[in-house]
């Protein structure tokens, strides 16, 4: 499980952990600059952040996996699943869709003073684990050229030969469902399914329909 960007950890994904545990061993990796992981001094990128997942992953087991990612985890999920086909044997991309190179969506400034006035008490929480808290100024400024910069696209979706399941609410703020369609037609084994009435973190919009659309999806 691959969580999701500057609000992520995996504490996020606890309902799919109550549900997953009784059939699966449950690997949930927290990104460089999340919750308990340390920043590091390269750039962030989606590759590196795959390659850091590939190697806890194969740390542990040896056989492949199936995968699981949300927002920015989805796109690591993407890039984990093209560079390693081996590893993946299933993925399922909640929250992430088409990102061409030099995309004029929407630019992005996240920093603490802003963070902090949107939710105090939350960001506080989220500094509490963070290895070095002085430094989150710079994990964001890190992401921040990573969302800006940083791109995914058919020359990562062609490489996919896994099942993929695509999901999306049809109200997010951060992609259209046309940019969903483009990025699962791009993906030749894929599967869509779009939740109505939900924005971008759609399993605490509808967990019930998300889960729905995700167990046969396991099973099948």
């Amino acid at each position: 499980m691959l969580h999701g960007g500057v609000y992520g950890y995996i504490d996020e994904f606890e309902p799919f952990i109550n549900r997953l545990s009784a059939n699966y061993q449950v690997i949930c990796i927290a990104t460089r600059g999340h919750g308990k992981s340390e920043i590091g001094k390269e750039p962030f990128t989606y590759k590196q952040r795959a390659e850091d997942a590939y190697k806890v992953i194969r740390s542990i087991t040896k056989d492949s996996v199936l995968v699981l990612g949300f927002s920015d985890g989805g796109y690591t999920g993407f890039k984990l699943a093209s560079l390693y086909p081996e590893l993946v044997r299933k993925l399922i991309v909640i929250g992430a869709s088409d990102k061409p190179a030099n995309n004029p969506g929407m630019k992005f400034n996240y920093n603490s003073k802003d963070l902090m006035k949107s939710d105090s008490a939350f960001f506080s929480s989220r500094l509490k684990l963070m290895p070095e808290p002085g430094r989150w100024n710079e994990a964001l400024s890190k992401l921040n050229k990573l969302y800006n910069e940083d791109y995914m696209s058919n020359e990562t979706f062609e490489k996919i030969k896994c099942p993929v399941l695509i999901m999306s609410g049809d109200r997010d703020s951060y992609h259209s469902v046309e940019e969903v369609l483009r990025c699962a037609k791009a993906i030749k084994n894929s599967r869509l399914s779009i939740i109505p009435g939900c924005s971008h973190v759609v399993f605490f919009c509808n967990f019930p329909a998300v889960w729905e659309a995700i167990n046969p999806f396991l099973n099948n």
